[in-house]
């Protein structure tokens, strides 16, 4: 009987410090705006919060979060305010850098979004949570959750057209270029609209292997061309679109130079595509 007291101590003592150390780190939401709760997001984890408003006792949270322009960041972040059901809560956001921000609405329901640029320098953001309206609801809480907006995993395959272009050859000093095809992206409904370029290759046969040969491709949305090694056998690379955010939803423009004699044909031309985009941007 007494080690069974001693073991039902035990296990109400322990109770009670897992209770107390719960509720001593529990962060509530700060109704103070020179206080506001601080939420540590590292652009991996964290920026989560959920809470009440009450009415007349706490009609305004504030929380604060920081980012600064290292890698761990993404280049945009979505905040996410989730509005409980027959409540219209409204979200601003402040940056220690001046920036200002008003949430958007969703596109069903009453939830709000901001994006932010990431920034130059190490910026700690207030958010503030309240509504114009004074409905509260005492059932359900907000969410507040603080998110990376771009997705990597992107990626398109298109046939130009036409799918076949040639070239003369007989170069002598200067270089000469093969007719032109172009892939019109623009209204490819399974690309979507904020995609924007990570890498770019052009697959295809070419008859014969002649060096000194180049192949041009071009966004016409940016207006910038970059170049790459053509050879047969093997895909041209783009090295100047890697990363390059262009536009991937535009007309792109291809041809190929060369200084060799012998004329040739590029058929089965490709583009491949890998891209970003902004999950968000339907929210």
């Amino acid at each position: 009987q007494m080690n069974l007291k001693k073991t039902l101590l035990v296990s109400i003592l322990s109770m009670v410090f897992v209770v107390a150390f719960g509720a001593i780190n529990a962060k509530a939401a700060s109704t103070d705006k020179n206080s506001p709760t601080v939420l540590s997001y590292t652009g991996y984890s964290g920026g989560h919060a959920s809470a009440y408003l009450k009415g007349d006792s706490e009609k305004d949270h504030y929380y604060r979060f920081t980012m600064n322009n290292t890698s761990y960041y993404s280049d945009l972040t979505a905040v996410i305010l989730s509005v409980p059901s027959g409540c219209d809560y409204q979200m601003e956001i402040e940056g220690t850098d001046g920036s200002y921000y008003q949430g958007a609405y969703s596109a069903s329901s009453n939830n709000k979004i901001i994006k932010i640029d990431k920034p130059q320098n190490i910026t700690s953001y207030d958010i503030h949570i309240f509504t114009f309206d004074e409905v509260y609801t005492s059932s359900d809480m907000y969410e507040i959750t603080i998110d990376k907006a771009y997705v990597t995993t992107g990626s398109y395959t298109g046939n130009f057209s036409p799918s076949t272009i040639t070239n003369p050859g007989g170069a002598t000093l200067t270089p000469v270029s093969s007719t032109m095809t172009s892939i019109n992206l623009s209204n490819i409904s399974s690309i979507p609209n904020s995609a924007q370029v990570t890498s770019v290759q052009v697959s295809g046969t070419l008859s014969r292997n002649i060096g000194n040969t180049r192949m041009r491709l071009t966004n016409m949305s940016s207006g910038i061309t970059q170049e790459g090694i053509l050879s047969k056998g093997s895909n041209t690379n783009f090295a100047g679109y890697n990363n390059s955010y262009d536009d991937v939803k535009t007309i792109w423009t291809m041809d190929y130079y060369t200084y060799a004699g012998y004329s040739t044909t590029f058929k089965n031309a490709k583009i491949i595509i890998k891209y970003r985009y902004d999950k968000y941007e339907n929210f």
